[in-house]
């Protein structure tokens, strides 16, 4: 039971980590591409930072798919917290009316869900090593 109930974390994990990782494979695979989707994407003028960004994203969910501990903690930290800061910067709902409102703030109460979503697995390593 105890091989099968990895394996469904694993699972998981990855499903939690896709799109970080999808990102970050664009950014390595066409970094021109990714420069100019994320300078859309994100509203900055400065597109480069923020494919490097996708990068660093990518390989924290790495982490936090193939290691266990400190490693994996950290990677769903920074990805919480890089979530969640994410959906106050990109999804301005607070700016927009009508129908453009209702699609960035679900945008926004998504992002916020994937952020608590990693502070979550962030949490659970502190846990585990708390009950034994």
């Amino acid at each position: 039971m105890e091989q099968s109930s990895t394996w469904v974390t694993r699972a998981l994990l990855m499903a939690l980590c896709l799109g970080w990782m999808q990102g970050g494979f664009i950014a390595l695979s066409d970094p021109a591409t990714m420069a100019v989707l994320a300078g859309g994407h994100h509203h900055v003028a400065k597109a480069g930072p923020v494919a490097g960004l996708m990068v660093i994203n990518a390989l924290a969910a790495v982490a936090i798919v193939l290691f266990e501990g400190k490693a994996r903690q950290l990677g769903a930290l920074w990805l919480g917290l890089v979530s969640i800061l994410g959906a106050v910067m990109v999804h301005r709902f607070w700016q927009q009316q009508g129908v453009e409102a209702t699609l960035s703030l679900q945008g926004f109460l998504g992002m916020i869900g994937f952020g608590a979503a990693f502070l979550m697995v962030a949490r659970s390593g502190d846990e585990r090593r708390m009950a034994a």
